[in-house]
């Protein structure tokens, strides 16, 4: 998000990767994706669906003999709840995870694997509510090119993975909430883990590790308590995302206000722990580089954020504008670029 001593501009240096990342894409659609759940453009998988194939069904073993099947993929196990994946709000302790969702912001969804040789390999993660329809907006904190090379979400109301590799033992996710009035909502996961025509299906937060074809003592799936979150009271923030080309004073006077330059400026504002902790209402990507011009903080159009060093005490903004070879600027409430997607302040 400056202009920097390059033949482009980093608004522009990434876009190269577009062609790059549609040709990943369905080439991986068309391989190990096919092969460890699938991908389904324009359909999402909905986790509670009949899938997989009873173990004591399974002739003498063999995944790719199941004498009855419970549904589709016949060669893994069907899905079972395990305490080997947690599905929370939070990583610290439980009692710390938040509970409540706010309308129209954006959380953290973290999936954990708590057994490395249980990493997975496919995911279909969704929200619903009491009239069961797939409702808010996922993304992950990844860029866009790792974003698009491991997820991919074939509507809105879902996230998927985009291939077979073998994923990390913790993703966290980005979810933006529904709007008023949606009630409580329940987050459910379906985890494949093991190769192409083999494997088990599981659903996090069981109160049992139950792996490997272990049934139940109750029958399928287990016991197991499904994420949920109660809607909380909506607030008005003083930070929103505008669209690509919109300057902050555009952004405010959109929503009935007025651009606040100097809480832009502010180095809480402007550095990467900042904000993550306070833009609730802003979609952004990790890790946040650096940048020292006017349009800062903001996401580009290819997925990556920016912070603005220029707003950092002076020596450090010094150093870091010096070392990009940019003019120290700070964060200007009339900038603009056509491939910006700035954070902005209003009041």
């Amino acid at each position: 998000l400056s202009t920097r001593s390059q033949p482009t501009d980093i608004y522009y240096d990434q876009s190269y990767m577009k062609v790059l990342i549609l040709t990943l894409i369905l080439f991986l659609e068309t391989t190990e994706g096919s092969s460890a759940g699938g991908v389904f453009l324009g359909y999402c998988w909905d986790a509670r669906d009949p899938i997989g194939c009873d173990p004591r069904n399974f002739v003498d073993g063999n995944h790719l003999k199941c004498s009855s099947a419970h549904g589709p993929m016949s060669w893994a196990g069907r899905p079972v709840y395990s305490s080997t994946f947690s599905l929370r709000t939070g990583i610290g302790p439980k009692s710390q995870d938040l509970t409540i969702y706010r309308p129209g912001e954006w959380m953290d969804i973290y999936l954990t694997v708590e057994n490395y040789s249980q990493k997975y390999r496919g995911l279909a993660l969704h929200a619903y509510n009491r009239n069961q329809s797939h409702i808010g907006l996922w993304n992950t904190t990844d860029s866009a090119f790792q974003f698009n090379r491991k997820w991919v979400s074939p509507e809105p109301g879902c996230i998927m993975h985009a291939q077979g590799d073998l994923k990390p033992l913790r993703t966290r996710f980005r979810f933006q909430a529904p709007p008023v009035g949606t009630g409580d909502i329940t987050f459910q996961a379906l985890i494949k883990v093991g190769p192409a025509n083999d494997g088990w299906f599981y659903y996090p937060n069981g109160l049992h590790e139950n792996l490997e074809g272990k049934v139940p003592p109750d029958g399928f799936p287990g016991d197991g308590v499904d994420l949920l979150l109660t809607e909380g009271p909506v607030r008005t923030l003083p930070w929103t995302q505008g669209n690509a080309g919109q300057s902050c004073d555009s952004v405010c006077a959109s929503i009935g206000k007025q651009c606040d330059e100097e809480a832009m400026q502010t180095p809480l504002a402007s550095s990467p722990g900042g904000i993550q902790a306070n833009l609730n209402a802003v979609e952004f990507s990790l890790p946040f580089a650096a940048s020292c011009d006017g349009i800062s903080p903001a996401k580009d159009v290819d997925g990556s954020s920016w912070y603005n060093a220029a707003n950092l005490n002076d020596d450090i903004a010094t150093t870091v504008c010096n070392s990009l070879n940019e003019v120290k600027t700070k964060t200007q409430c009339g900038s603009s670029h056509p491939n910006a997607r700035r954070f902005c302040a209003c009041s």
